[in-house]
């Protein structure tokens, strides 16, 4: 029985890993062929040594094969987690956006027009100054924050303003 030496064995290696699956069939059958007893020989042996090179070749293949995939699965799986995470994070992070305050001012020249997210709107004059949450437009209750002088266009009832120290 032949055995190949390394550097044969490496050789081979190289040559099934460049291969596609339709280039390995046709060397295969290559190999199966010049193997063949001549005609009124019998050389079962030599034939046998091939299959079992290729077999045992082509399985170490498909391991190297089926261990990529598994790899890549499970570094994809990994992105995924970790984009979970970051939107997770972020959507916490900005998630409480109702909490931030818009503030309009006007120079002593400007005038402004405000739109509430109610619908109502403010007229600024100058040296005026609105700001609002957006917690503070419920169902209930609308709050604002005023300074100035302007004029207000109240959709429905109920809209609170705080002047200075009072509230109207």
């Amino acid at each position: 029985m032949n055995k190949l030496t390394k550097s044969e064995l490496e050789e081979t290696r190289r040559r099934l890993e460049s291969l596609s699956d339709n280039q390995l069939g046709h060397e295969i059958y290559d190999d199966r062929h010049e193997f063949e007893p001549a005609p009124g020989q019998e050389n079962v042996h030599a034939e046998a040594e091939v299959y079992r090179r290729l077999s045992t070749m082509l399985i170490k293949l498909s391991i190297r094969r089926h261990s990529l995939m598994v790899c890549a699965a499970v570094a994809a799986v990994a992105l995924i987690v970790v984009l979970m995470a970051g939107s997770a994070y972020l959507y916490n992070r900005y998630n409480d956006i109702e909490s931030l305050s818009t503030n309009v001012f006007t120079a002593a020249t400007d005038r402004a027009t405000v739109n509430l997210p109610d619908g109502s709107t403010i007229e600024l004059n100058g040296n005026s100054s609105v700001s609002y949450t957006l917690s503070g437009f419920n169902s209930d209750t609308r709050r604002v924050e005023f300074n100035g002088e302007g004029y207000f266009d109240i959709v429905r009832a109920c809209l609170i303003i705080n002047v200075a120290d009072r509230v109207v």
